[in-house]
């Protein structure tokens, strides 16, 4: 499968955190709006393939990845002084890298190879956005209509140029990238993000926050083939499925949240049942029956159904595309 890069722009602060799992399930709500629903199952459906036309990875701050596992609890331990050890603490900090300096150091991932692709990506800052505090008036997820009462609302918002201070890595200038793992026509993924996007992304979107736009969308033409790869890198959160490697190291985290739209409106219970997953950057190589090489694995993970209680057709998105890398044993 090729590898693409997506840039997307901020044109509002966000209330709600853009991952892989809401843009996915947006991209969904887009084809269901434009297409009906029996496109949306038609999607599913090739989701489930072993060539699934779409994996998204997590939008990330531009030309940054999630950081292997292995160098966020020191398994891997460059040897960084001075000035630049304030930056390797915030890649740690965040789950961040270079992008430029993983794939450079996808053959051969040591703490020697590491430091060397670090120094020969100049060390960027990932810019920082900022948690800001705002009130709005409540609406109901049914009618649409103001329900009398004014809330709090947590969102990230972004400077235009330069970094901004606060708490959560994000995105550049109001910019994120997203990896892509596809064998579509780049107008092809073009069309699903814009279909995702159209209608804003997340929570309050109605009243304007979660206004995103593809900026760019381009090959990943340096996308490094490594020989006799021996684990593989997610670069997304993923829920394995039962033939994906089993060894290695990882983070475990637990998603949970509602439905929205006309599943909101329904009457039935808006809470999805929580799942259990991988952070993105783990480290998942083969043992056993899956110890082949890895070195042409282009994602991992699936699709996790009867994640609510009354509504079997929704899922939960648990794919992410992977790095090959070859680690010591």
């Amino acid at each position: 499968m090729k590898r693409w890069r997506a840039v997307l722009g901020m044109r509002s602060p966000l209330a709600r955190p853009l991952t892989a799992e809401r843009l996915f399930g947006q991209i969904c709500w887009g084809v269901a709006l434009r297409h009906g629903p029996e496109a949306v199952s038609e999607l599913l459906a090739r989701m489930q393939t072993e060539r699934p036309p779409l994996v998204l990875g997590e939008p990330a701050p531009v030309d940054f990845v999630a950081m292997p596992v292995v160098l966020q609890d020191g398994s891997i331990e460059p040897e960084v002084r001075g000035k630049r050890f304030a930056l390797w603490d915030l890649y740690r900090r965040y789950g961040l890298m270079p992008r430029a300096a993983l794939l450079r150091a996808a053959r051969d991932l040591t703490a020697g190879v590491v430091r060397e692709a670090l120094d020969a990506s100049g060390w960027p800052r990932p810019v920082l956005g900022r948690r800001q505090m705002r009130v709005r008036s409540a609406a109901s997820r049914q009618s649409g209509g103001p329900v009398g009462r004014s809330e709090w609302l947590a969102v990230e918002c972004w400077d235009e140029e330069g970094a901004a201070s606060g708490k959560t890595a994000s995105a550049g200038g109001g910019q994120v990238e997203v990896l892509i793992a596809s064998d579509l026509e780049a107008g092809e993924i073009e069309r699903l993000l814009g279909l995702g996007l159209e209608h804003g992304v997340g929570r309050a979107a109605s009243v304007g926050y979660g206004q995103v736009e593809l900026v760019a969308l381009e090959g990943m033409e340096d996308w490094p083939e490594v020989i006799g790869a021996n684990a593989v890198v997610t670069l997304g959160p993923c829920v394995p499925k039962q033939d994906d490697p089993a060894g290695g190291a990882w983070r475990v985290q637990t998603r949970w949240g509602k439905v929205g739209g006309t599943f909101a409106a329904s009457g039935a219970a808006a809470e999805k049942r929580p799942v259990m997953g991988l952070k993105a950057g783990a480290v998942l190589r083969g043992v056993g029956s899956s110890a082949e090489t890895l070195e042409g694995r282009a994602f991992v993970g699936r699709l996790v159904p009867n994640v609510h209680p009354q509504w079997s057709e929704v899922v939960h998105y648990g794919m992410a595309p992977v790095l090959a890398v070859k680690v010591a044993p």
